[in-house]
């Protein structure tokens, strides 16, 4: 029986950090994939599936995977697909980029060829 308390409050401890997180997740994908519906596309007729695209973190690909199963975009299905690094990305209608990976798209004082990654994001996408 006591153990059976101890588990109780350890889950009342743990859960609620858990399920802030998961909240959070569900509610950026929901603001992504409402956005969306408000962005116009080149040649947006000849879209059969949107794709969007999440640089880093597998807790909001995950998020926007699940929602985009559930939901149309402008009558169309959507894909989302995630990369690890920026070199990977291409082919996307949307690109979210997770904070930790802010520096992939900042400019870097030290390159060379004067192009950024920004520059070479624009080219990818």
């Amino acid at each position: 029986m006591r153990l059976f308390f101890i588990h109780i409050i350890l889950s009342i401890c743990i859960l609620p950090s858990a399920f802030s997180q998961l909240t959070e997740n569900v509610v950026k994908a929901n603001f992504i994939l409402n956005v969306s519906k408000l962005v116009e596309w080149e040649e947006e007729d000849t879209i059969n599936r949107y794709q969007i695209g999440v640089l880093g973190s597998d807790e909001i690909f995950e998020a926007l995977k699940d929602r985009s199963h559930q939901i149309l975009l402008k009558d169309k299905g959507i894909d989302v697909v995630q990369f690890k690094r920026i070199n990977q990305i291409s082919g996307v209608h949307i690109l979210y980029v997770e904070k930790k990976k802010k520096s992939c798209v900042e400019e870097d004082p030290g390159n060379r060829n004067n192009t950024t990654n920004a520059d070479v994001l624009r080219q990818l996408l």
